[in-house]
């Protein structure tokens, strides 16, 4: 589907705010999709190349009205990547600072 870059800013936006709902492995759920009832298997995502092609452009229906950034665009793209890990592989850095979350294989890691 297409959209303006105004609204694909506030969509992406919207989605970092709800990132368990809103991002999946591949990619941020295309809101064309969400509002019909299009089956999961056929859904659209904006993915990584979106999120690049983004950075810099504005959403003049947020308040403040300020370009997406590039920080916005790789935290997109973590979390796009943390989405695919798969539950029993996700751990988080034991560093209270930090609580990245790890992708590790126990198996290999006991063999």
């Amino acid at each position: 589907h297409q959209m303006c870059n105004n609204c694909s800013v506030s969509h992406v936006r919207i989605a970092l705010g709800n990132v368990a709902d809103q991002v999946k492995p591949q990619g941020v759920r295309c809101p064309n999709c969400m509002a019909s009832t299009t089956p999961a298997q056929d859904q659209g995502f904006l993915d990584g190349s979106v999120f690049e092609r983004l950075v810099g452009h504005r959403s003049y229906l947020e308040p403040d009205g300020e370009s997406f950034s590039a920080e916005e665009a790789e935290r997109l793209r973590r979390f796009v990547k943390e989405a695919a890990i798969p539950p029993e592989r996700r751990f988080n850095c034991v560093n209270i600072r930090c609580a990245r979350l790890l992708d590790v294989n126990i198996q290999e890691l006991l063999t």
